[in-house]
Parts: C-alpha cells; structure tokens; sequence
C-alpha cells in the first residue's frame, strides 16, 4: 500500500488531554516504529497546548503534524449537536499528501488497546469507507438516524455506521466525488445530525463493515441494549472483552467524576502518564449532558418530530 500509515484526529482545545490519551495509547499500542504518521486537524490549539500533546507521546515517537482546519471548504454547516471539529474529518483528504491511497481516522475519545496496523491492510471491497455499525442507530430507517430515508429514496433497512472510526479509500472517495456530495446534502436542509448522518446519506449501501472490536460501543456492554439484534454472541463477547478501540460515546466521559464506564480507569491510567498529570476530572458532566441533551430535543423541534 503507497502513501505509508496516515492517521487522521481531529480536535478543539477543549479535548486536548483527550487528544493525548487517544495518541499515546494509540502509538503505545501500535508501537512507535508502526510507521504510523498522525495528523491532527485543529481549529484552536495553541503552541503551548501542541507541545504538551506533542510531549504525552511514548518515547521515540514521531511527532504528529498539526494542521488548522479550514471548514469553509465544506460551505454552509447545518445545526448539529455535535462538537464544531467533528465536521473536521471531512477536510481530511484535503491535507494528506497526495499519495496516501488509505488513511484511519480516530474521535478522540477513545482508547486504543492494541495495535491498530491491521486497518490499513482490511479489505474494503472496493468501497470508500470501512466503519463500524452503530449499535444506538443500526439502520438507516432508525429513528434519529436519519429521518428524510423516504425523500432521498434510501432503503431504512441499510446499515447505519458510527463514524468514530473510519478506513478510507481515498481513490475510491475521490472517484465518486464523495465529498462533493456530502457538501451538497448539507445544503439540502435535510441534515440535522451532523457529518456522521451526512456521511451514512452520501454513502447509503456503499461502505464496507468492520468488525465491532474497532469500535466498541457502550451499548455492546449492555444486554438490554440491542446489541444481540446485530451480532451473534461470540461477536459481542470478543468486542466486550478484547476489543481493539473502546470509544467513549456516551456521557459523562471517563474525564468526568461520574463515569461509570468500565474501562474509565484504563483511560485514566494513560492519561496520567501524559504531560497534562496529574489530571484532574472534571465536575461539569451532568450540566454537559443536560445541554447536550438539549440541543438535541431542539434539533428535533426543528425537525418537526
């Protein structure tokens, strides 16, 4: 594979520990000799707070290059209740050198358990993307996926995928103008969840599934979740309990005082070998939720639901 072993995050510096954690686990991981180069696009990280990110990972390590994020590229942003940098992944092909055929993109609120080298070399079947199915949001018919499925003449039956971890053809993306496309569905006025709803619309049936290790989903440590309704049990075992990315989608982060997350301490254990330790967790997640919650039912008022 041309191009070498990119991998793409994007971030604010309200997630700058975060950021860390998922580099640091990541190259731990992965091992500094991985071959891995990290991007990470950013919209308001200042030097200082680059430099501590930059001094978090292991020894030996390559630093990551920071790139600031231009999202006038992608035109008019519809609301969304999701943070501004998540729309960053979007510009990420923009700013990779011209060679990289496929590169990895990580939320950074994950924890990265072991080496992640095996995603540049899965078989995407010819498609765009690679990406794990959301376990909250299964198919495209579910409600709050997205609820226009009728109007764009989109099966509700289709997979839905969480867009925390991505594989990317970039030739394959490139060659159907994905995102042009995506830009375009944002100015429909049908978008309301964000670049994770704009992606799974543009790429409805056309994106490769990736096993649940490399995203594994709160939902998938629960029973009365739904998770049994995707994955037979060997699956859902082997993601709960040697999953390769734990992703912390759900509130409060394992930062926050009144994470219940079992790999909480895990995470915390790596963030208190950054240079950000010693860390202090954070007190505000019931407000965050509470507004994050808001904004939500509000982006559903606007949808008439």
């Amino acid at each position: 594979m041309s191009g070498g072993r990119h991998l793409v995050v994007a971030t604010d510096a309200t997630f700058a520990l975060p950021t860390a954690v998922t580099l640091r686990s990541l190259l731990s991981q992965s091992g500094v000799d991985s071959g891995i180069e990290v991007t990470v696009l950013h919209d308001d990280v200042s030097r200082d707070v680059q430099r501590l990110v930059d001094a978090s990972l292991p020894a030996g390590a390559p630093p990551p290059r920071w790139v600031p994020a231009d999202l006038s590229a992608l035109g008019h942003l519809p609301p969304s209740p999701l943070p501004r940098a998540t729309w960053f992944r979007l510009l990420a092909i923009e700013v990779l050198p011209p060679d990289v055929t496929r590169f990895v993109y990580l939320d950074v609120d994950v924890l990265v358990c072991r080496s992640v080298a095996p995603l540049w070399e899965v078989d995407l079947g010819g498609r765009p993307l690679g990406a794990v199915r959301s376990v909250n949001f299964p198919s495209m018919g579910t409600w709050g996926a997205f609820d226009h499925w009728r109007r764009h003449r989109i099966d509700p039956r289709l997979p839905f995928f969480n867009a925390g971890v991505l594989v990317v053809d970039t030739q394959v993306w490139t060659a159907a103008d994905t995102t042009r496309r995506i830009i375009d569905l944002m100015g429909s006025g049908d978008i309301h969840g964000g670049d994770q709803q704009a992606l799974n619309v543009a790429l409805a049936g056309s994106w490769t599934e990736l096993d649940p290790i490399w995203n594994q989903q709160p939902p998938l440590l629960d029973d009365r979740r739904g998770g049994h309704l995707l994955y037979d049990d060997e699956t859902i075992d082997r993601a709960r309990t040697d999953p390769a990315i734990i992703h912390f989608l759900d509130r409060p982060k394992p930062w926050h005082v009144d994470s219940a997350h079992p790999a909480r301490e895990a995470w915390r254990a790596v963030a208190g070998e950054t240079a950000f330790a010693p860390i202090h967790l954070d007190h505000t997640a019931r407000w965050e939720d509470a507004r994050w919650r808001l904004k939500r039912a509000a982006a559903a008022l606007v949808r008439g639901r």
